[in-house]
């Protein structure tokens, strides 16, 4: 209670003289922190170069970025991928979807961006597997695979 009564008894111009030091103060912390978390990124850089990893050694200070992705607005890939298999109206061999899809105009900023089209036909449901890495669209052409269905034979 007794802090209470303290500050009821200041005057305005006191408390804002308190919080203006306490803001001077806050800004004077927060510089120091970001000098000391650059000098320990620094630190942290010389570590690693005495205990072998040269690649930290190059490394930037700061937060790491993330690769580009894909431009948005643009179509998807299964969108791409789509058109090209309903352009060739015939199934596809996955070698020639992805150069179709690349000369299409698609980017990605994959490194692999042959696992990323094959992934794309193996689990959307409107691809459909023809033969062993011979893709087409759902319906457009029979499955050589299909099995005869045997009917169970009653017990008599």
């Amino acid at each position: 209670m007794a802090k209470g009564r303290r500050t009821r008894l200041m005057s305005i111009a006191r408390l804002q003289q308190l919080l203006k030091q306490a803001d001077s103060q806050l800004h004077a912390l927060q510089k120091r922190r970001k000098v000391l978390t650059a000098e320990l990124a620094d630190i942290d850089r010389q570590i690693a170069v005495l205990q072998g990893d040269r690649r930290a050694a190059a490394a930037p200070a700061g937060p790491r970025r993330r690769r580009a992705g894909r431009r948005r607005g643009g179509p998807t890939l299964p969108q791409v991928v789509t058109d090209v298999l309903t352009k060739a109206n015939a199934p596809m061999r996955l070698k020639d979807i992805v150069a179709a899809v690349e000369a299409a105009g698609y980017q990605s900023a994959s490194k692999d961006f042959y696992n990323v089209v094959s992934q794309t036909l193996h689990t959307r449901e409107e691809f459909k597997n023809v033969a062993r890495g011979v893709y087409a669209l759902g319906g457009s052409a029979p499955n050589k695979k299909a099995r005869k269905t045997r009917k169970a034979k009653k017990k008599t």
